[in-house]
């Protein structure tokens, strides 16, 4: 065995008595959950409400088979005082799981009585006896029909549903398995016509060749949880993503302001600063272009290592890391715009008043140091 390997052993016993199935380990059955045999969408024979028991010893699962074969029914017959009037199919199934695995291998093993071909007319039977007797001769029969299918190699069809038996053992006769069966004879001359037509169905069996492969199945509720567990992890990915795309997103933004603030901008913006000597305390306009591009480059570098969080930067926050130096010279950059604003204005209002006093009503073009044409 495996380590860590898991057995689960289960049983049923069942009873197929003139086409009738009887539940041996629960015999007072109710009426209207009858025990029938239906074929699954894999094409797999299942009965349903044929109860099935859950075995821990070996001692237990012998209980539980005398206990379905005191349900059995028999009946004293010229050929044998305990002669069972049924067929009857003992299962056992066995399921292995290992720990922290998803797969389930799957077995069953049938133990199946035949019950024994009678010649009615050495027996004597009548009425009932009779009546069970032709189910049983009836049932092996369509048995060996469905062994002469499978040994032919060129069948084109196996009559598996011309009885219940024969239905019921369809994954035992040519399917995934392993079958053995153990023919009974009579060595007294008497018995010999059956003995020979025994051995003859036996040799036919023998020609039966199946296909065996272990049957594993996938745990559907260690899967269920598996897969839970990985929707839930997906779920905090998926949020995590999302975390990444809006800070991607913020950060996408930044990158287009900054590059509206091309070279070509700034070089726009330095061309239409002309400070006087007055205004700027003496610095050139050379000096006051290179602080500005300074002061941008020095924006930007700040921006990458802040993750593109633009509002995190404020205008102190600039003035405030920046050099002593380009911090004075910006604010003396700022008071001459704010200077040459005014006094271009002045200069305009002087213009206009003048131009009324002469009763001059057309427009008065003024350029840009605010002189009248």
């Amino acid at each position: 065995t495996i380590e860590n390997e898991k057995f689960e052993v289960q049983m049923s016993y069942l009873e197929i008595y003139n086409e009738n199935s009887n539940d041996l380990l629960m015999p007072n059955f109710d009426e209207k959950k009858k025990i029938c045999l239906r074929e699954n969408c894999d094409k797999v024979m299942e009965w349903h409400n044929l109860s099935v028991r859950h075995v821990a010893t070996f001692s237990e699962a012998m209980e539980w088979v005398a206990i379905g074969d005191n349900h059995r029914i028999v009946c004293d017959t010229p050929m044998n005082v305990f002669s069972s009037r049924s067929h009857t199919i003992l299962t056992i199934y066995l399921t292995s799981h290992i720990e922290d695995s998803l797969e389930v291998r799957k077995a069953k093993l049938n133990l199946v009585d035949l019950a024994g071909s009678e010649r009615v007319h050495k027996t004597g039977e009548e009425g009932i006896v009779l009546e069970e007797a032709r189910h049983i001769n009836l049932s092996l029969h369509y048995l060996e029909q469905v062994i002469v299918a499978l040994s032919e190699s060129n069948r084109t069809h196996v009559p598996y549903r011309n009885c219940t038996m024969t239905s019921a053992l369809r994954d035992s006769l040519g399917g995934n398995c392993m079958t053995v069966m153990i023919a009974n004879i009579a060595i007294n001359k008497a018995n010999f016509e059956e003995t020979v037509s025994t051995c003859r169905f036996a040799q036919r069996v023998a020609l039966v060749r199946n296909e065996v492969s272990v049957n594993t199945e996938k745990d559907l509720k260690g899967e269920n949880s598996h897969l839970r567990d990985e929707i839930q992890q997906l779920r905090i990915q998926c949020l995590s993503l999302q975390a990444k795309v809006q800070e991607l997103e913020q950060k996408s933004a930044c990158e287009e302001w900054l590059a509206s603030v091309h070279s070509g901008e700034v070089a726009n913006l330095c061309e239409n600063i002309k400070p006087t000597p007055s205004h700027t305390g003496g610095l050139s306009v050379q000096q006051l272009q290179t602080d500005i591009i300074h002061l941008i480059e020095w924006f930007q570098d700040e921006l990458k290592h802040k993750n593109g969080n633009l509002p995190s930067l404020s205008c102190d926050t600039v003035l405030s890391s920046y050099s002593t130096d380009i911090v004075t010279h910006i604010k003396r950059v700022q008071q001459f715009l704010f200077l040459d604003k005014a006094e271009t204005s002045i200069k305009r209002l002087k213009v206009e008043s003048i131009a009324k006093e002469a009763g001059r009503e057309d427009y008065i073009q003024v350029d840009k140091v605010g002189e009248a044409t």
